[in-house]
């Protein structure tokens, strides 16, 4: 089943993305989004990724892991 992933859960899943080498910790996130004019706090982060994770584990298609690796968050695939 296909999951509509809502724009501020596909913003942050862009931003990993983007950075998927990597990774990033909560403050590089934070930072991403500042650099988009946009303002998010670290709950409100931690939230999104919460829910970004439940999202695509139910998503059966969906090829994406949101994973924490040394307090660094990367999509891997």
């Amino acid at each position: 089943k296909r999951i509509k992933i809502p724009d501020n859960l596909f913003y942050l899943l862009k931003v990993l993305y983007e950075n998927k080498e990597k990774g990033l910790t909560l403050e590089e996130i934070i930072e991403c989004y500042k650099k988009d004019d946009k303002s998010l706090t670290i709950n409100s982060l931690r939230v999104f990724i919460s829910k970004l994770k439940k999202l695509l584990s139910e998503d059966s298609e969906s090829q994406y892991l949101l994973l924490k690796i040394n307090n660094k968050y990367k999509i891997e695939f």
